[in-house]
């Protein structure tokens, strides 16, 4: 097939949460495709120093806004130099370049409008709005939001196609596109042979809790995964059955919050802030939990999209209590291969624990019709076979 697919994205590491976990799918079925394909994963070490060291140095002179707004131009720049450079080493005709944030997309975009000789098509995997996330990590910086807004719509349109994660991904996007323009709804999905083996295989990760009597939230610790919430509904559960822990996997802006009310609340022993974990080692505690708590708000237009701890929770056998919202609600039916609550309101959730922990019937109806949910829909050879799909359309 005389086309090659570049998967380009701004993260690193192939650990860094959901859309690691993503990049890691799609990265291994593209690899066993007949595509020739590249993976570009952010800048190299050197670069991101530089960049850093410079931003630092701005933030002085010039100010934290200023800085942060450089730093961000200055970023997107180096991307895109990366992307030419290796764009100039692809043989090919026709060159998809798959982009999985709008920082790549963007980059890719300044090479489509610069590169008029190279058959270039531009994909973008849009898993959240652009300018919602800049008005949660940038809040006071509006000289920085209105550039990620006004670059969010710009560039939007250089693209050939958007692949929105749920339903709401889609309608974002096409308020941006006009209809001649490829969107579609490919929801995120799980490689199930993978997850097997990390069940399987030996080693568990060290916790104080017995298996199967502790629940996890597997988030980041942001304004929009709602985790404070999830605490607040365990402390009222706890009161009401003390048998159960709960442990947190992420790191984030709200660790402070959170440890705060764990302090407050006297949980230190029964709630454990475990940080960051690996994909495999996350896996492993999910696995062992007695049900995965996914308490997400909505923040603007940033809403939950179709999480893969969700994905991952049901097909281990670890029965979802989420919110109500965004690409939870698309996969969920509540009662019947999860438990759904309204977001920020914990005594849902208080309510959706009691449940789960008191009605087997539920518990087995709810691990049984969730994992064959993820066999019939979400497994990712049926994921990548969509994605195949788009890529020749």
């Amino acid at each position: 097939m005389d086309k090659t697919v570049i998967v380009f994205s701004s993260h690193r590491s192939l650990e860094s949460g959901g859309v690691g976990t993503h990049l890691r799918h799609l990265i291994s079925e593209i690899s066993q495709s007949n595509y020739s394909y590249r993976t570009i994963l952010g800048l190299k070490k050197e670069s991101l120093i530089l960049l850093k060291l410079n931003k630092i140095a701005n933030k002085i002179f010039l100010g934290q806004h200023t800085a942060e707004t450089l730093y961000f131009v200055a970023f997107i720049s180096k991307l895109a130099a990366r992307l030419e450079s290796e764009i100039a080493t692809v043989n090919t005709e026709k060159i998809i370049v798959h982009c999985h944030d709008k920082y790549t997309a963007i980059a890719a975009s300044i090479i489509k409008r610069a590169d008029k000789k190279r058959d270039l098509e531009i994909i973008q995997t849009l898993h959240a709005p652009f300018y919602e996330q800049f008005k949660i990590t940038h809040k006071g910086n509006n000289e920085l939001i209105s550039l990620s807004k006004l670059l969010d719509i710009g560039m939007t349109t250089t693209l050939d196609g958007i692949i929105g994660v749920d339903t709401l991904q889609v309608q974002l996007a096409n308020k941006l596109l006009d209809k001649h323009f490829k969107v579609t709804n490919i929801s995120n999905a799980v490689d199930v042979g993978q997850l097997d083996m990390i069940e399987n295989a030996a080693g568990k990760k060290d916790i104080e809790f017995e298996r199967k009597k502790y629940f996890v939230i597997a988030r980041h610790l942001q304004e929009k995964n709602g985790v404070i919430y999830g605490v607040e509904a365990f402390n009222a559960f706890n009161k009401l059955d003390p048998s159960y822990g709960l442990i947190i996997l992420g790191e984030g802006p709200e660790r402070e919050r959170v440890e705060k009310y764990i302090n407050d609340n006297d949980l230190q022993q029964k709630v454990k802030l475990m940080g960051r974990q690996d994909h495999v080692d996350s896996i492993r505690l999910i696995s062992n939990a007695y049900a995965s708590i996914i308490p997400s708000v909505p923040v603007g237009d940033y809403i939950e999209a179709t999480s893969l701890t969700m994905l991952e929770s049901m097909y281990l056998g670890v029965p979802v209590l989420a919110s109500n919202i965004g690409g939870l609600a698309e996969v969920l039916e509540d009662g019947e291969n999860g438990l759904l609550f309204e977001p920020a309101k914990s005594e849902e959730i208080t309510a959706a624990l009691q449940r789960i922990t008191q009605d087997g019937t539920v518990f087995a109806l709810i691990k049984d019709n969730a994992k064959k949910t993820i066999l019939n829909n979400y497994t990712s050879k049926l994921w990548f076979d969509k994605i195949r799909k788009f890529y020749e359309s």
